[in-house]
This record gives C-alpha cells, sequence and structure tokens, in this order.
C-alpha cells in the first residue's frame, strides 16, 4: 500500500522493513529479507567466484538469474542493482550464472610539468601517471561449470592534459558499458 501526504518525512525501521512516514500518508518499503540475500551472496563468495577450466562449446550466454562480483573487493558489485531485474537473483538459490568483474587501472603514460611554450620543466615535483581503467568480465555456468563467456572492457582516454582536479589522470570505464553488455546476453 502506498500513499501520499504532505509535511514532514520520517523514516522508521520496523520489523525489517523500511516505513517513510510522510504526512498522513506512508509507503512501506520491503528491506529485511532483500538485506539478509545479499548478505548470504556476499557470504558465499569464495564458492561462487571460483573459474571453472572449461569453456563453453555455444558461448557467450547466460543461464538463468545472476549475481555480479567485484574480485577484488570480493564482494557484490554495484552493477548488479542496475542489471535488468529479471536477470538478477534475489537469493543464493536463484543464482544460475556468476559474472566476475576483474577490474584494474593500467599505466598509459604520465603527466609532466610543462611551461607556457609547452616545454618540459625538469625537476618540477613529483610525476603522475596517466592512467586507464580496464575490467574483465567472466560469467560461470554454474550447473554446466564452464566459463559461458568473457568480455573486456577499457576505459576512456585520460585527459590530455591534467588539471588542478582530482581523477583527469584516470580513464574510467562507465558501468553503463558494463550493463549493456550483461542485459544483452542470450539466456539459456
Amino acid at each position: 500500500m502506498a500513499e501520499r501526504g504532505g509535511g514532514m518525512t520520517m523514516v522508521l525501521l520496523l520489523g525489517g522493513a523500511l516505513v517513510l512516514v510522510a504526512g498522513a500518508g506512508y509507503v512501506w518499503i520491503k528491506i529485511g529479507s532483500d538485506l539478509d540475500n545479499t548478505k548470504a551472496m556476499t557470504a558465499r563468495f569464495e564458492e561462487l567466484s571460483t573459474v571453472p577450466a572449461s569453456k563453453a562449446p555455444d558461448g557467450p550466454y547466460l543461464r538463468g538469474k545472476a549475481v555480479v562480483y567485484d574480485l577484488e573487493r570480493r564482494d557484490l558489485d554495484g552493477v548488479m542493482w542496475s542489471i535488468d531485474p529479471a536477470i538478477r537473483a534475489g537469493s543464493v538459490d536463484e543464482i544460475g550464472s556468476v559474472i566476475l568483474l576483474d577490474r584494474k587501472q593500467v599505466k598509459v603514460g604520465k603527466y609532466v610539468r610543462v611551461d607556457r611554450e609547452g616545454k618540459t620543466v625538469k625537476d618540477e615535483g613529483p610525476k603522475e601517471d596517466a592512467l586507464i581503467e580496464v575490467c574483465v568480465m567472466t560469467v560461470v555456468d554454474r550447473q554446466a561449470s564452464v566459463v559461458s563467456a568473457v568480455h573486456a572492457f577499457r576505459g576512456k582516454e585520460p585527459d590530455e592534459v591534467k588539471r588542478a582536479q582530482p581523477g583527469g589522470n584516470i580513464g574510467y570505464l562507465q558501468p553503463h558499458e558494463i550493463i549493456a553488455v550483461i542485459d544483452q546476453l542470450p539466456r539459456k
């Protein structure tokens, strides 16, 4: 049931459900079991993140519903919450495919200080690396115990000229690129 009202908004957590109270109305948002399922999927990382040696002869594909892990953090990846809900596993029992994201930053150059004429200024403090974020996505079919898909992603080129703002030296990968590939994998 959802109603809206005017006035002050309060947030309450009651018995595993989040209740938003807005004026005279209220909205229930179920979170208790979702949090428990997320914790269970995170707890099974070691078991679920094992990559089989063999590849599926009929790949690429996605079997059933999927869970998405970040290998470096050893936890669920934020991409999981943006993939098509029809293929996102809600519990460990629903997992047919495990998607492993192995993200790295690769050095593609170095920034140096230059003067107004564009000449390199020597011994002018530490140099900063120019980096690109790359990611290898591996999809594991749990039922067949095979790798059903592998896809490599590469972020944009870092800024040509490094300015004072943070992050300009890294060409980040856009999550929507990963989401689009996952959502478009053929289903089994």
